[in-house]
């Protein structure tokens, strides 16, 4: 099972280190695409990294903060979700709530760890 979920993570790491940016060079393109990585759960990426997968180099600072504040949307309602019942259904959980709440790693785990949903 633990080799089940360092495989499913680490896909899951190389996914989010490969994902281009929208089709679109508008702000709101981007805005919705930060919402859409964030409430994937997905760690927010940084201007650099954007900027090395996007292949038409659209990329600059005003899209970036549109980036970061479609984001910040997205985790906002993201860790707003009930963390146990995350843990409990095997979703995956990056770590993008710990500034938003404290806890949500710890009621993860504890749906995790609570055997209910395991075959």
């Amino acid at each position: 099972m633990r080799y089940f979920i360092v495989v499913v993570s680490s896909i899951l790491l190389m996914a989010c280190a490969a994902t281009p940016g929208p089709e679109s060079s508008s702000a709101q393109a981007w805005k919705d695409f930060g919402q859409q990585q964030a409430l994937k759960g997905s760690i927010l990426q940084s201007e650099n990294r954007l900027m090395k997968s996007d292949t038409k180099g659209e990329l600059n600072n005003e899209l970036y903060k549109a980036y970061q504040e479609g984001y910040r949307v997205g985790k906002e309602e993201y860790c707003n979700q009930n963390a146990y019942k995350m843990g409990v259904m095997g979703e995956p959980y990056l770590g993008i709530c710990y500034d938003i709440k404290p806890f949500f790693q710890q009621d993860y785990d504890n749906g995790r760890n609570s055997g209910t949903g395991r075959l």
